[in-house]
C-alpha cells in the first residue's frame, strides 16, 4: 500500500460555498461558546435566543446551518441583526497604526471625537465599517475621511446579554435563565450524571435500568419539578424503566455528584 499513488483531487467535486458556510458556522459557534464562558453558563444550560450580526453572504450560510447552530449552542431561537439595529451600543476609536502618519497632530482630537460620538452616530460609523464604506468625521472644523480599516469598533453588551465578536461577526446570547429553562438545564445535567454512573457500574449501553435520585438541602424540591416536566425525556435518554425521587435500594450502584443546584445522590439498578 505504501507504494500506491497518492489519490488525486477531483476539483469538480469541491463545493467552495459549502466550505465557506461551514467555516462561518464554526466561527459563530466559537464566539457563542466564548459568550457562554463570559457569562459562566454551561453549554448544557439551554438559553432562549442568540442574536448574530453577519454580512449578507455569511448570513445566508448561517441560515443554511441554523439547526446545527441551535444544537451546538443549545439555544431555542436564532435571530439576526446588522449594525443599524438599535440592539448594542458601539464605541469607536482610530486605528493608530494606520492614522498616525496620515493625520499626525490631529490624532488626539480625532480619538476624542470618535470616543464621544452619540449612540446614533457611533452606530452609523459601525455600519459604514461593516459595509466597507469610508467615514467622514469633523474634527476641529476639518472634515477627515477615514477608511473602514482605519476605525476600530467595539460593541457593548446590552443588559441581560453576553457578547463576543471577531472579524466582523458578533454574537449576543440572551443570558436570562427562566424557571423553565433552568428545569431543562437540570434535566440535561442529571442525564449526563446518570450516563456516567452507568459507565462506572459497568453496564452495557443497551441495558435498561431503574434510577433513584435524591437531593440534599432546601432545593430538594427542585427535583420534583424537574421530574414532572422532564421525567419522560430523562427516562428515554438513559433507558430507564423506572425513575423515582427516593432513596435507592441496597443493591443499587450509588454515586454522589455535585451539581450547580446542590448535592445529588444517584442510584441505578439494572432492570
Amino acid at each position: 500500500m505504501h507504494l500506491s499513488r497518492w489519490p488525486t483531487i477531483n476539483t469538480a467535486l469541491l463545493d467552495e460555498q459549502l466550505v465557506a458556510d461551514t467555516r462561518t458556522l464554526l466561527r459563530v459557534v466559537s464566539l457563542g461558546r466564548a459568550a457562554r464562558k463570559q457569562a459562566n453558563l454551561k453549554v448544557r444550560q439551554p438559553l432562549s435566543a442568540v442574536w448574530v450580526r453577519a454580512t449578507p453572504t455569511e448570513l445566508s450560510g448561517l441560515q443554511r446551518f441554523e439547526d446545527e447552530l441551535r444544537d451546538e449552542l443549545n439555544i431555542k431561537q436564532v435571530r439576526y441583526f446588522d449594525a443599524s439595529t438599535d440592539f448594542v451600543e458601539y464605541r469607536c476609536k482610530p486605528n493608530l497604526r494606520l492614522v498616525g502618519r496620515k493625520y499626525g497632530k490631529q490624532v488626539p482630537a480625532l480619538t476624542a471625537t470618535l470616543r464621544d460620538l452619540e449612540p446614533e452616530a457611533a452606530r452609523a460609523v459601525a455600519l459604514a465599517v461593516e459595509t466597507g464604506k469610508p467615514i467622514t468625521i469633523t474634527v476641529d472644523g476639518d472634515a477627515l475621511e477615514l477608511l473602514p480599516d482605519e476605525v476600530l469598533v467595539e460593541a457593548t453588551s446590552p443588559e441581560g446579554y453576553a457578547v463576543a465578536e471577531a472579524e466582523g461577526l458578533l454574537v449576543a446570547l440572551n443570558t436570562t435563565v427562566t424557571p423553565e429553562l433552568r428545569l431543562e438545564g437540570v434535566a440535561r445535567e442529571l442525564i449526563r450524571n446518570v450516563q456516567d454512573a452507568r459507565k462506572t457500574a459497568g453496564l452495557d449501553i443497551s441495558d435498561r435500568i431503574a434510577v433513584y435520585v435524591t437531593m440534599d438541602g432546601q432545593d430538594g424540591a427542585l427535583l420534583d419539578d424537574v421530574l414532572a416536566a422532564w421525567g419522560d425525556y430523562i427516562q428515554s435518554e438513559t433507558l430507564a424503566n423506572v425513575l423515582e425521587l427516593t432513596t435507592a435500594p441496597s443493591d443499587a450502584h450509588n454515586e454522589t455528584v455535585e451539581m450547580d443546584e446542590g448535592t445529588v445522590q444517584i442510584g441505578i439498578v439494572k432492570a
